[in-house]
């Protein structure tokens, strides 16, 4: 399907190779969000071909599957090893979808397509490559910081995530003091020792989880997303239950492989302090000194209004990029 319409498909006679890529990509995002593709793949498929492929193409598509799948699959493998050859690779990839820029792994485009292409790109920038910096200052058990995330913070991101450059700060009013004997940081929190553990499983999430760096060691696919869905649900679940036994969950539901292990071995050893340090140098170092939290910066200034209606801020801010 992919050879037969993605570089070439045919409409009144006329090959347009644009349509034919959109048409394809159409296809596939179909078929993974149908709600059939895990039962019966061949009824999405032929739902996904009706819906998305030029004129009555199931039925050829069917019957090619059948005689010519193998060939098909042989020519895909002969792809793989050949990309593998090209950027020095051994082995099985490491991590699938495997996405390649200018015939270099990029972990960045697997965690951000179109951000990263923005900034690959050497001419001139489209305006959608400018994208609205939002940095949420919050604290974990904060009633407030729960109502944001959960009314605010997820939907907008799921709507509009093309628009924003998130960063997320758990420190909040969080202080600390160096022990004169050990010379270890000890941290004080609002609601204590608890809070100040939740601060740091999340800082230790979004420190290992959230960054889409080419070169950055993060082995998480959508990583952005994953991490504010970790944080969400930790929000959602907050409770009587331990907050290492809802970080665990949390993590187990939103991350691949074991992301747990290294979260919390993160936030009981020196790793933590060390961000929440850098935590407190952005936090003191805002232009608009924080008061509450959530603590809402839009492109480098507090923003009141974003605290209640994320979304139209957001939007209202990419009206004034485009004038």
């Amino acid at each position: 399907m992919i050879e037969d319409f993605y570089d070439n498909d045919y409409i009144d006679g006329i090959t347009t190779q644009i349509d034919g890529s959109i048409r394809v990509v159409e296809f596939l995002k179909c078929l993974y969000t149908h709600k059939e593709w895990n039962s019966d793949a061949i009824k999405a498929a032929e739902q996904c071909t009706i819906d998305w492929l030029p004129n009555d193409e199931w039925t050829e598509l069917e019957l090619k599957v059948k005689a010519e799948g193998d060939v098909y699959l042989d020519r895909m493998r002969v792809k793989t090893e050949s990309m593998k050859t090209e950027i020095n690779i051994e082995g099985d990839l490491e991590l699938l979808p495997f996405v390649t820029l200018n015939s270099h792994h990029s972990k960045g485009a697997m965690n951000d397509l179109f951000q990263t292409v923005c900034d690959k790109w050497t001419g001139d920038k489209l305006v959608e490559c400018n994208r609205v910096k939002v940095q949420v200052f919050y604290e974990t058990l904060n009633a407030q910081s729960r109502q944001f995330f959960v009314r605010e913070l997820r939907s907008t991101f799921e709507h509009i995530r093309e628009a924003i450059d998130l960063e997320l700060i758990p420190y909040g009013k969080m202080t600390q003091e160096t022990d004169s004997t050990t010379k270890a940081t000890n941290w004080k929190c609002t609601h204590g020792d608890y809070q100040c553990l939740g601060n740091k499983i999340q800082a230790c999430a979004v420190n290992r989880f959230m960054k889409d760096v080419d070169g950055v060691e993060n082995h998480q696919f959508d990583g952005k997303n994953q991490t504010l869905q970790f944080v969400h649900c930790m929000f959602k679940r907050e409770g009587p239950v331990a907050i290492t036994d809802t970080g665990n969950d949390c993590a187990n539901d939103f991350f691949l492989f074991d992301a747990w292990s290294d979260i919390i071995d993160c936030a009981e050893n020196g790793e933590a302090d060390r961000i929440l340090l850098d935590y407190e140098y952005k936090t003191e170092s805002l232009q608009d000194a924080l008061e509450h939290v959530p603590w809402v910066v839009i492109n480098g200034r507090r923003s009141a209004l974003a605290e209640k209606d994320l979304q139209k801020t957001i939007c209202e801010q990419i009206k004034v990029n485009l004038r």
